[in-house]
C-alpha cells in the first residue's frame, strides 16, 4: 500500500504541477496527498461497509449509497490523474465525503452510532479547503446536518425520547467546527511564515532563486493563457567585487540591501523582485511592452547611478548596474522558462561587454 500511494503520488503531483498556474508547489503537494489518502481509504471503507449495512443494517440505500461514493472516489483520482485538476478534486473530495455520511446517516435514521461520522467531513472541509473555505463549507454543512435532525426530530429513534441525544451530537459537531478552524488557523498561520522564510533570502529580504523561478513558471502559464506580454530583466552590480574588496563584505551586503529597496522602490508593487546569484537580481513585470521594459530598466539605472551608497565606517560609494531584458510576447509561448532565463542572461552579458552602465534588450 505504502508503494503504491508513492507512486500515486509522484505520479499525480508531476500532472498537477503540469496543468497548475499555481506558484505555490509544497501547497499543491500537500492537497495532493491528502486527495489521495482521502480517496483511497473513503473507497476502501465504502466498499467495506457495503455488506455490513446490506446484511447488518439491512438498508439497500446505504449499501447503495456506499458503494457509489467508493466508485466516485477512483473517479477522482483517475480525473486528476488525466487532467491534473486539483481544485476541483479538492471539491469534489471534500463533497463526496460529507454526502456519503449525509446520506447514510439519513437512510440509517441516526441508528448504529452513525451519527458519530458526521464530525469528520468538517475536518476535510479544513485540511484540503483551508480556513476561510474551509470554515464557510462547515456552516453549511452543519446547517444541513441540523435541518435533518430538526426535520425527523419526532419520527427518528433516537430522538423522540429525549433532547439529549441531539443536544449532544449537535454540540460535538460544533466543537468539531471550532476545533478544526482553530487547528487550521493555527497551522496556516505557521504555514505562512515558513514560508516567507523558506522564499526570501535572508540578507535582502528579496525573493531567493527558487522562489523566483517558481514564480516565473507560473507568470509564464498565466502569460501563454491569457495571451499576455511580460519581462524578465536579470540586474548585476557593475564591479561589485570591487566593493567587497575596498570596504569589506559587510558594506558589500549593505550596498546589496540599499540596491532592493531601490529597486522596489522603482519598479511596481506587483513586479517580482528576487536574488538569484551573489550580486545579481532578477526581475518578473507582467503586463509590459517592450518600450515600457525598456523604460523601467533605464530608470532603475539611473536610480542606482544617483544614490549615494555608503560603507559601514560611512564612506561613499558610487555605482552602476547592467540589465539585460528579455521581453515575452504571444508569440513566444514555446518558450521554457529555462528558455527565457538564458534570454536575459545573454543580454546581460552582452550588457556588460559594451561597457557597464548598460541595457540590453532582445530584439526580438
Amino acid at each position: 500500500m505504502k508503494k503504491f500511494i508513492s507512486f500515486l503520488y509522484n505520479r499525480l503531483i508531476q500532472r498537477v504541477i503540469a496543468h497548475s498556474m499555481s506558484i505555490d508547489r509544497i501547497e499543491d503537494e500537500r492537497k495532493v496527498k491528502h486527495v489521495i489518502y482521502t480517496t483511497v481509504f473513503t473507497a476502501i471503507g465504502a466498499f467495506a461497509f457495503v455488506p455490513v449495512h446490506l446484511f447488518g443494517a439491512q438498508s439497500w440505500l446505504a449499501a447503495l449509497c456506499n458503494a457509489v461514493c467508493g466508485f466516485l472516489s477512483i473517479i477522482i483520482l483517475v480525473d486528476l490523474w488525466m487532467r491534473g485538476r486539483l481544485k476541483q478534486s479538492v471539491w469534489f473530495t471534500v463533497i463526496l465525503t460529507s454526502l456519503l455520511v449525509i446520506i447514510v446517516f439519513w437512510a440509517l435514521q441516526g441508528e448504529y452510532q452513525i451519527s458519530a461520522y458526521l464530525v469528520i467531513p468538517a475536518g476535510f472541509a479544513f485540511l484540503l479547503l483551508g480556513g476561510k473555505q474551509g470554515s464557510a463549507y462547515s456552516v453549511c454543512y452543519f446547517l444541513v446536518i441540523l435541518t435533518i435532525m430538526l426535520t425527523h426530530l419526532g419520527s427518528w429513534p433516537m430522538f423522540n425520547q429525549s433532547y439529549v441525544a441531539l443536544l449532544n451530537l449537535l454540540g460535538a459537531i460544533a466543537l468539531s467546527l471550532f476545533w478544526g478552524y482553530i487547528g487550521e488557523y493555527i497551522r496556516g498561520g505557521s504555514f505562512q511564515e515558513l514560508e516567507v522564510i523558506a522564499d526570501s533570502d535572508s540578507l535582502t529580504s528579496a525573493i531567493n532563486r527558487r522562489s523566483f523561478f517558481a514564480h516565473l513558471q507560473g507568470l509564464k502559464q498565466q502569460a501563454t493563457a491569457e495571451r499576455m506580454t511580460f519581462a524578465m530583466m536579470i540586474i548585476d552590480i557593475d564591479y561589485f567585487k570591487s566593493v567587497n574588496d575596498t570596504y569589506g563584505h559587510d558594506s558589500g551586503d549593505r550596498v546589496l540591501v540599499d540596491v532592493v529597496k531601490l529597486v522596489k522602490g522603482t519598479v511596481r508593487s506587483g513586479d517580482i523582485v528576487g536574488r538569484i546569484g551573489g550580486e545579481e537580481f532578477a526581475l518578473l513585470l507582467p503586463n509590459l511592452t517592450r518600450i515600457e521594459a525598456f523604460s523601467s530598466a533605464s530608470r532603475l539605472c539611473k536610480r542606482v547611478q544617483r544614490h549615494e551608497f555608503t560603507s559601514t565606517d560611512g564612506a561613499r560609494i558610487s555605482l552602476t548596474i547592467s540589465i539585460g531584458v528579455t521581453v515575452i510576447t504571444p508569440d513566444k509561448d514555446m518558450m521554457t522558462p529555462e528558455d527565457i532565463y538564458r534570454s536575459a542572461d545573454s543580454q546581460l552579458y552582452r550588457a556588460k561587454r559594451s561597457g557597464r552602465n548598460r541595457i540590453s534588450i532582445d530584439s526580438r
